[in-house]
């Protein structure tokens, strides 16, 4: 999850002017505002601190996987539904 905050700081700038967000209006896709970088860094910094054997980085990765894979599923699902609400005419 805090990848996707420090990613979308990103979308956030590209989608402020053209949706005509006032201040605030991206908040859910940057909740850290200005503090994303160095909150970024610390987090990172964490994670390196931690000491791990390798079945426990093998279980973070593999749990890793698997969520990215449910996440692509749901974007699936709901690709699929909003061709069905197209085609529909709704």
């Amino acid at each position: 999850r805090e990848g996707a905050n420090n990613g979308n700081r990103f979308l956030a700038a590209r989608l402020k002017g053209p949706l005509g967000l006032a201040e605030g209006g991206a908040t859910y896709l940057e909740p850290y505002g200005e503090e994303q970088p160095a909150l970024w860094a610390a987090f990172k910094g964490r994670l390196d601190g931690l000491e791990l054997s390798a079945s426990e980085r093998d279980e973070v990765v593999a749990s890793a996987r698997e969520m990215f894979e449910l996440i692509r599923l749901v974007h699936g699902d709901f690709e699929a539904r909003l061709g069905s609400v197209e085609a529909a005419g709704v």
